[in-house]
């Protein structure tokens, strides 16, 4: 968008030479607009705009050579990308109707039906041409009071009125049968028809038509606040019954379009003379008609089309784009020399304190008049104007009085000043100055008195004021405010606000009650006490250089962030309420200030005119603001355009169901304020994914990608220039549904299926462990099979030979009993070589028969190995069983059977008692007889053939712990301490 700012004047010799009594350009319409200019260059689809209208959502929509287009204020979108069936042909005329629908009317029949007309309603489209009675191009379209719909056309058709659903061709009255385009409805109900002969009318209610205006054809028509009807003709505009010498006195043009807006000034597009301003609100104004054409700003000297939205924008279709002109609420006065300060006296000269010395503007022209040559040169620090409207001027050591004309010095000490930064007169003109460095003091016209200074050490005061009660405030650049008292008393009051600068300005307003302003926010005193607005009740409140009340009683504030309006009702809120969040409205340059205020180095720096206008000292030098140009309108609320999912695009309907595999949604959304569009801020989140809040900028798209099935809050919120500040929200819902493989029952199935497949995999296992186990066991029983049939059977055949042979041997000699001794000695070895196969054995088959009993399998080894033998074996088992993994239970098993064999063969014990105890953590095995013990340091060597040695063995590859205690007569006692792990 190409923002045009124009700041002076234009004096437009050029249309003098239209008529004798030609319009009278003494300011250009420009001075008190912001121009914005559209073209094919960025982003119009077609040059030639001829016809603008806005429908109930607030959108702009424009009829082009090229088809309709609508508009946000940012983007141009045409009909076919919105999804309309509408022709890329040359729209004429548009028209939003009291039910919804949208009407359009073509210049030449257009489209696959050769349609004149299209109505869209609902979505659906209805094409109306030849077969409807509509034979040429459509000029207007108007809606009366009782939903008819009446066109306007170009040619011979005559008046066409759509009504029942169908279109109707009248006859009225004789000149009804011509062209008929300017159409229009009153305010009391009376239908005006403007024909190639002149204008006719009928009241409401009768029906009859009868001539009103003879002068000529008439284009368009437009009634103004007084109830007046204007028209457009070939030869300008005119008031319809108005005497020859007034239309005499209007310039001469082909005017075609017609506008009213709501400050009742009257617009005129010409085909060739740019665009007229006549301003029905000024007394006297025939002839002061304010022109427009290429010489002054707009781009084409031909202007189609004219339209005031509900922000009271003008738009403008030309030949060469469209054209938006906002009206300035604030006007902007450029200055050279840097402003320090200003002031106005009571007769309206606004008086400008520079680097450079002191400039007089006149308020009603805004132009810089002169410069007074008696100050050229001093830098002017503060300004004040006495109770008889004396203006005095600071420059920086010494003081001067303006009155009648002349120019006198105050009578102060010489060079005693360094820095005066403010003044200020009481009731009994007293004048009372302020130096940054010297502090506060008091001129009564014959000696200057020095003032207490607040206890603190920020003692420079920055501002003062001399109240109607008498007071007089000083405020400091700590946080101390001192108040005087008629009767001299000094009080102190500390305000509470931090920062180096702290109070920058005083002000009394029409209640009486005293305002601060300061680096940090707005302040009061109040009951002796200090309340205060800042940052935390939603205000800019950074650096507030001056504050004022304008005639309505709003407060003005000039901040660093703007030029701010508080309402005074919104500030007790906030003040009572410390999480009230205050309404307000805040001007910047984009609406027309000269930057933003700025007053470090002047008193004061905002001042009231006559006509309740407001002056402020802003960083490009003065900013004039209108009160009555700030209008509390709402708030509009961002809106959610369109949805595209996965590039198809949809509506977005509330609480819509998306399909499934969403790889990509992007989120269009608009704020459809017309004021500063392109300064609109946006912030936005996606609830169910987004964590916080996204700061889109001036972007108008939120983009996603991949989002998991489920339900989203989209909410957007938008900020911008002009508008109270409170924002509103969009909001839309919807659901992302699941694939099929996203669901709750696939998953159910699928855990079921991935369960009950682990399930068969774990039997398989099972049975193939069981299957291999079975092997196992049974080569065991096998192998303990044939270690029995064949092993022991020849050992016990040995055996039979070896005591066959020693029965043989008389031991009668020595020899003989040696040999007798040997074989008795080799008998005893076989007997112990087949016990030891035997046990052999029986472990190999145990194993396959105990399963995983410890205690079982403990139970077996003692009943085997006391079997025969007279002695009592008692098994105890303590604890809550568990399993035990093989490798454990093997040899700790091996480990009790050593002990068991042990004690029977060598203790000769009467009984053995074997405690298996179940810990948390461990498994404990005692293992005790009443035998005969042994001598644990003289072990012999036949004890278990190293069974000792081996049990500490098999122990340790557990981990376990193994202890043995045994004496010679008191039995031996083996304890096993096997941890889990």
């Amino acid at each position: 968008m190409r923002l045009l700012r124009i700041a002076f004047p234009f004096a437009l010799f050029f249309f003098s030479c239209l008529s004798a009594r030609s319009a009278e350009n003494l300011a250009s319409i420009l001075n008190d607009y912001t121009v914005s200019h559209w073209n094919e260059d960025n982003g119009l689809t077609s040059g030639f705009v001829f016809a603008i209208t806005q429908d109930t959502n607030g959108y702009i929509w424009l009829g082009t050579a090229t088809g309709l287009v609508r508009f946000d204020g940012v983007r141009f979108v045409s009909s076919q990308s919105l999804g309309l069936q509408i022709p890329a042909a040359h729209i004429t005329a548009l028209h939003f109707a009291r039910d919804g629908s949208f009407w359009i009317g073509f210049q030449l029949p257009s489209g696959p039906q050769n349609s004149y007309i299209i109505r869209i309603r609902n979505g659906l489209a209805t094409n109306y041409g030849r077969a409807d009675g509509i034979n040429f191009g459509i000029f207007s379209l108007v809606e009366t009071r009782d939903g008819s719909i009446w066109a306007g056309t170009s040619q011979r058709t005559g008046l066409l009125r759509f009504r029942s659903g169908h279109w109707e061709r009248l006859t009225l009255f004789p000149e009804s049968e011509s062209a008929t385009g300017s159409l229009l409805e009153d305010s009391r109900g009376n239908l005006w028809i403007g024909t190639q002969s002149g204008i006719s009318y009928s009241r409401a209610g009768i029906g009859s038509f009868e001539p009103v205006d003879k002068f000529g054809p008439s284009q368009e028509m437009a009634e103004d606040r007084a109830g007046n009807i204007w028209t457009t003709s070939l030869d300008g505009f005119r008031q319809i019954g108005k005497p020859d010498d007034r239309v005499a006195a209007l310039p001469k043009g082909d005017g075609l379009r017609l506008l009213v807006d709501q400050s009742n000034a009257l617009w005129i597009a010409t085909l060739d003379h740019g665009l007229w301003r006549y301003d029905l609100s000024q007394p006297n104004n025939g002839g002061r008609v304010q022109i427009i054409t290429p010489v002054n700003g707009l781009a084409t000297n031909i202007v189609r089309a004219l339209f005031e939205d509900r922000e009271r924008n003008i738009w403008i279709g030309t030949a060469n784009g469209l054209y938006k002109l906002s009206p300035r609420t604030a006007i902007s006065i450029a200055s050279t020399a840097y402003v320090n300060t200003l002031n106005i006296t009571p007769d309206g000269a606004v008086w400008l304190g520079t680097n450079h010395g002191l400039a007089r503007i006149d308020s009603a022209s805004g132009r810089e008049a002169r410069s007074l040559q008696e100050f050229s040169g001093l830098r002017i620090t503060a300004t004040n104007i006495d109770r008889n409207g004396t203006l005095l001027v600071a420059a920086e050591d010494r003081v001067y009085r303006l009155s009648g004309g002349r120019i006198t010095q105050v009578d102060l000490p010489k060079r005693f000043f360094r820095q005066i930064m403010s003044l200020a007169t009481d009731v009994h003109d007293n004048l009372w100055l302020a130096d940054f460095y010297l502090g506060l003091f008091k001129w009564d016209g014959k000696q200057l008195v020095a003032c207490p200074m607040p206890h603190t050490q920020l003692v420079q005061p920055t501002s003062v004021l001399a109240d109607a009660t008498g007071r007089v405030l000083v405020g400091y650049s700590g946080s101390e405010l001192a108040v005087i008292e008629p009767d001299g008393t000094l009080r102190q009051y500390s305000s509470g606000i931090s920062g180096g600068h702290g109070m920058t300005s005083i002000f009394e307003d029409r209640d009486n009650t005293v305002w601060f302003g300061s680096i940090n926010g707005l302040s009061r005193l109040r009951n002796d006490q200090f309340e205060t607005l800042d940052s935390r009740s939603g205000i800019p409140a950074i650096d507030l250089f001056g504050s004022l009340q304008d005639n309505e009683g709003y407060l003005w504030c000039a901040s660093a962030a703007g030029i701010i309006r508080l309402d005074s009702r919104e500030v007790d809120a906030a003040i009572s309420d410390r999480r009230h969040k205050i309404a307000y409205h805040v001007l910047t340059p984009v609406l027309g200030t000269a930057g933003t205020p700025w007053a470090w180095r002047g008193y004061p720096s905002i001042a009231k005119g006559r006509d309740g206008r407001l002056w402020f000292v802003t960083s490009g030098g003065v900013t004039v603001v209108d009160p009555s140009k700030v209008h509390d309108e709402s708030v509009p609320q961002p809106r959610i355009e369109s949805v595209a999912v996965n590039d198809r695009l949809l509506d977005p309907s509330p609480q819509m169901r998306l399909p499934p595999h969403v790889s990509r949604i992007q989120i269009d959304y608009t704020l459809l304020t017309f004021i500063s569009p392109g300064a609109t801020h946006f912030r936005y989140k996606l609830e169910g994914f987004d964590l916080d809040w996204h700061d889109a900028g001036t972007e108008r798209q939120a983009l996603y990608t991949n989002l998991p099935p489920r339900s989203y809050r989209f909410r957007v919120m938008a900020s911008g220039e002009g508008s109270p500040s409170n924002s509103s929200e969009a909001v839309w819902g919807f659901a992302v549904a699941p694939a099929y493989y996203q669901t709750v029952w696939f998953y159910t199935i699928c855990t079921c299926a991935v369960a009950l497949a682990l399930w068969l995999a774990w039997r398989m296992r099972v049975r193939q462990l069981q299957s291999r186990l079975a092997l196992i066991f049974a080569e065991r029983s096998r192998i303990g099979s044939e270690l029995h049939d064949i092993l022991l059977q020849g050992l016990f055949g040995l055996r039979l030979q070896l005591d066959d042979l020693s029965a043989k041997v008389e031991p009668s000699t020595p020899k003989s009993s040696l040999i007798v001794g040997r074989l008795t000695s080799i008998r005893r070895q076989i007997d112990e070589f087949v016990r030891e196969t035997r046990d052999a054995v029986w472990q190999l088959r145990l194993r396959n028969t105990d399963g995983d009993d410890l205690g079982a399998s403990l139970q077996k080894i003692a009943e085997r190995a006391t079997s025969g033998t007279g002695i009592l074996a008692e098994v105890n088992i303590s604890g809550v069983p568990f399993l035990c993994d093989s490798k454990m239970r093997e040899q700790l098993l091996s480990i009790a059977r050593e002990a068991i064999n042990n004690a029977c063969r060598h203790g000769r014990p009467r009984q053995i008692r074997i405690a298996l105890q179940y810990r948390k953590k461990e498994v404990d095995v005692r293992i005790s007889d009443d035998g005969r013990g042994f001598d644990l340091q003289q072990q012999d060597s036949n004890l278990g053939h190293f069974g000792l040695s081996i049990m500490q063995e098999r122990a340790k590859s557990l981990g376990a712990q193994f202890k043995i205690a045994s004496a010679i007569g008191k039995g031996t006692q083996i304890e096993l301490l096997v941890p889990l792990s």
